[in-house]
């Protein structure tokens, strides 16, 4: 039997010579670094300004506040979607709107944008769901016709394109995340990118109103993301981490949510400023990134070669003149615990997917029809030919297919 983690986080000695060199010279919170990730990020991103951000969730927040948002106003976001921005906009007094997904491609549906359109909407939020970037020409015409602000959430799409162009250049503003599991790891954090001046002072004097963070905190956090790292790896992983997971899963529990719960992401929203050590390791991711978002690439190519002719799967359909990077690989299944314990009994270990239907009281049937019914399958840049093959076997036997 093979033993595959459901993930491995990429991160090289580099990082943590950075993160070291960072402490070594008495600059964990505060130093140059931060200026320079902004820099080398904006211009990763086509945009003129960055800015580090602690948590993506809050700077979706400071995108809205910065763009006006008051109590009353309503933001059009994807009815397939993380629970926790529609839950932010209701803290600010902004409605969310849910527009239904694409069957297809399970992002927003173009056409289902306009009719959730009325006199108090002033927000559009999309999200480049799992790495594919969304159909951004009728989305950025239809933001034009209205006088809607358009905000990309990029928080799955570091490095994906559209037509060319890299997302979270569309819009008025975009966030990306760079937590554990995501394609630029900093351990937490992320950034805000606009080619709006205004836009950018407004949030980064939002920014510069938090508290720094203290050495502890940094320094536990720095701990935390290594050892988590650490833990990804492959004999790690097989002697620690699986056989837990293993015991969790046959409870009919997840590891990793009930670390996360605790945890509570190892950070709480607002506590504390991105730290220059953060900024020091995305440096160091950023030159990676392009190769581990192909290497991933590579890798979905094979799954999906493997997987195409099951047909009690579903898995999103690539739509033509984008990159693709493949963040997750999402897999919809119908007996998904029954799946998911299939799995790991093979030592593959899988995620059920963050993502849910968030129109608990709006008419989203395909959202709805993916609510809880989607597993994450490993997808990272060294598994193996033999690893992919191992997975697609395994799953070809689970649902009985003759290939």
């Amino acid at each position: 039997m093979r033993i595959i983690g459901r993930k491995s986080i990429s991160v090289s000695l580099r990082e943590y010579s950075a993160a070291l060199g960072a402490l070594r010279k008495g600059q964990l919170s505060d130093g140059p670094d931060i200026g320079a990730f902004e820099r080398d990020f904006a211009r990763y991103t086509g945009n003129k300004y960055a800015i580090a951000v602690p948590s993506a969730r809050l700077g979706i927040q400071l995108v809205l506040r910065a763009l006006g948002g008051r109590a009353g106003e309503k933001a059009i976001l994807s009815a397939y979607n993380f629970p926790a921005i529609p839950r932010l906009m209701r803290e600010m007094g902004v409605e969310p709107v849910f527009a239904d997904i694409d069957p297809v491609t399970w992002n927003i549906d173009c056409t289902k944008i306009q009719e959730c359109i009325d006199v108090k909407t002033r927000y559009l939020l999309v999200t480049h769901m799992f790495g594919q970037p969304c159909d951004m020409e009728p989305i950025v015409a239809i933001a034009k016709k209205h006088g809607l602000k358009l905000v990309e959430d990029c928080a799955h799409a570091c490095g994906a394109e559209y037509k060319g162009k890299r997302v979270g250049s569309f819009g008025d503003a975009a966030c990306f995340s760079f937590g554990l599991g995501k394609g630029l790891v900093t351990f937490g954090g992320g950034m805000v990118v606009t080619n709006d001046e205004n836009l950018h002072g407004k949030i980064k004097s939002m920014i510069c109103n938090l508290a720094p963070a203290g050495n502890s905190n940094i320094l536990k956090s720095l701990f935390a993301g290594f050892a988590a790292a650490f833990c990804t790896k492959k004999i790690p992983y097989m002697l620690l981490v699986f056989p837990l997971n293993l015991i969790f899963t046959t409870l009919g529990l997840d590891l990793e949510e009930i670390i996360d719960t605790a945890l509570n992401h190892n950070v709480k929203d607002g506590q504390g400023r991105f730290t220059n050590a953060q900024a020091a390791i995305g440096l160091e991711q950023l030159k990676n990134i392009d190769y581990l978002n192909d290497c991933r690439i590579g890798v979905c190519q094979k799954l999906g070669e493997g997987l195409r002719s099951i047909g009690a799967l579903e898995f999103p359909y690539q739509i033509d003149n984008v990159k693709h990077v493949h963040l997750y690989f999402p897999l919809k299944v119908e007996r998904v615990r029954a799946f998911k314990r299939y799995l790991i009994k093979y030592g593959i270990d899988v995620k059920r997917s963050g993502q849910t239907n968030c129109a608990a009281d709006a008419h989203a049937p395909v959202a709805e029809s993916h609510a809880d019914c989607v597993i994450e399958l490993p997808n990272y840049p060294c598994l193996s030919q033999r690893d992919i093959a191992y997975m697609t076997g395994k799953i070809r036997d689970f649902f009985k297919e003759k290939i």
